[in-house]
Order: C-alpha cells, then structure tokens, then sequence
C-alpha cells in the first residue's frame, strides 16, 4: 500500500486486494494465537485506510466486512472475555502488538462503525496501561533493542 501512496498506481491496488481476497478465504485468522489475527487486522486496517481512493465501493465493503468479521470481533471477544486469551491484560510484547493491529483497524473503520470502533480504541488504549511499566525506568523496552535482531543472528548452519 505504501508502493500506491508514493506512485498513486492501481497496479499497487490490484494485487493488494488480490491478497486480500485470499485472506478472506480462511475460515478465521488464528484467533487463538492471536498474533495472527493482530498481524492480518494491521494489513487490513492498512490496506482498506491507505487504499480508500483506488477501491471502489464494492471493495471497501468487501475489506471493511473481512476486517470486522474475521478480525475486530474477534478481537472483541477477546477483549470482553467471550473467548479465553491471555493478552488483553498481559505485560509481555503481545499487548503491545495486538492491542496496537485492533486500534490500526478500529481507526481504519471509523467512519462506518463510529461506535464499534471508538468501544475498541478506548479498550485497547486502557489495555495497553498493562505493559507500560515496560518502559521503565529510561524509556527502553525491558526485552532491549536487540529483542527482534536475536532471531536472525544466530550462526549458519554452514558456520
């Protein structure tokens, strides 16, 4: 989508909804390792706000439909507890993450959904109260800079 917003290309817009059509297809987005469900929100949430000119109406409907169906209520069930996680009140980098992907998607359908997504920003800000002691003492998140980098500095096999 950023590809659109720098070039204004449908070419950009068209395989984006390409895609998003296939994650349309799955039966949900994993809700129950709900770093999936916050990751396909987020592209969403993205595509349906940075995409809004180029889609027609159909196609808003389609992406505001899939992002609130398979995404925002399941987070929503999350959040009031109607289904059992544990990151809604968790201090750990999921809050962070999850609860960030449901205010990216809760914005993107603002206009349409103003009550339904203005009840899911109030409760992911209030959630995200939970990890900010992470920051503590000086700003720097307690797994430190290098928390993402681990993951891909480990020696090759070949090493």
């Amino acid at each position: 989508m950023m590809a659109y917003q720098l070039t204004l290309d449908k070419k950009y817009t068209d395989r984006a909804y390409f895609e998003l059509e296939s994650g349309a297809e799955f039966p949900d987005w994993n809700p129950k390792h709900f770093l999936d469900t916050a990751d396909m929100i987020s592209a969403y949430g993205l595509a349906y706000d940075w995409g809004y000119d180029a889609w027609t109406q159909e196609q808003r409907e389609f992406i505001r439909n899939t992002l609130k169906e398979k995404g925002l209520m399941a987070a929503y069930n999350s959040i009031y507890g109607i289904d059992q996680v544990y990151w809604t009140a968790h201090r750990h980098n999921w809050n962070a993450v999850c609860n960030g992907a449901i205010g990216i998607g809760a914005m993107a359908i603002m206009d349409d959904e103003p009550e339904f997504a203005s009840d899911l920003i109030e409760k992911t800000l209030r959630g995200m109260e939970y990890m900010l002691d992470g920051f503590a003492p000086d700003g720097g998140w307690r797994e430190g800079t290098s928390y993402c980098c681990l993951l891909y500095t480990s020696p090759s096999p070949r090493d």
